[in-house]
């Protein structure tokens, strides 16, 4: 399964029974984070220089 999930651009979440999450909700995901910091006046999360490397 999380073979598949990688080849298809996909995260693949235990906790929840094999849902899968698109890309595009991850990344909404961590928007709606990012405002909750930033509402609460704590500001942003320091950003990663995290690069995955490529698999070729």
């Amino acid at each position: 399964m999380f073979e598949l999930a990688e080849a298809k651009g996909l995260v693949l979440l235990e906790a929840f029974h094999y849902r899968w999450i698109t890309e595009e909700d991850s990344i909404k995901n961590m928007e709606a984070i990012e405002s909750v910091y930033a509402k609460s006046g704590l500001g942003s999360r320091p950003k990663s220089s995290y690069v995955p490397s490529s698999s070729v």
